[in-house]
């Protein structure tokens, strides 16, 4: 997920919605104004507006993206320091792992954050992914691999 330098310190929101159907769905976003990934679970299972124990609080945590050069243009000055052109940074990109094994979530991003969490979606139709943004500024997706009916690891052991 890319992002514009405007979006720096801005309330833009921006992700996916997992395991989504019209009546349950959980979010997944960056959300610049206290650099985190949330994982918003209050819609994650119909069933946790009747049932107790099924917690549906956000899971949260502290991610900076940082400013990188997207064209470093060096220049010596002259006492041949080296001068940086800074007119090319860019936000770094957001790049998730998300991992669905039925109500296991878990997430990673740009090789240094990692979370994991439960969902419990109650419909069997709750299956889509869905791309999320909320708030103004641009945002790009690519490079999006899905992946399903991975094959089970340990088929031996006793269910």
């Amino acid at each position: 997920v890319s992002f514009q330098q405007s979006a720096r310190g801005s309330a833009l929101q921006s992700g996916f919605q997992i395991l989504a159907s019209d009546l349950e769905f959980t979010t997944i976003y960056y959300q610049f104004s206290n650099e985190s990934i949330v994982i918003d679970r209050s819609n994650s299972s119909a069933a946790a507006r009747t049932t107790s124990g099924i917690d549906s609080y956000p899971e949260s945590g502290r991610l900076r993206l940082f400013d990188v050069q997207e064209q470093c243009n060096q220049k010596y000055d002259g006492d041949g320091e080296i001068d940086h052109d800074n007119e090319n940074k860019q936000i770094e990109t957001l790049d998730l792992t998300i991992v669905v094994d039925n109500s296991v979530l878990e997430v990673f991003a740009n090789s240094r954050f990692g979370v994991s969490t439960w969902v419990r979606p109650w419909y069997a139709n709750s299956t889509e992914i869905r791309f999320f943004q909320n708030g103004d500024g641009e945002v790009t997706f690519r490079n999006i691999h899905v992946h399903d009916g991975l094959y089970d690891a340990y088929p031996a052991r006793d269910r």
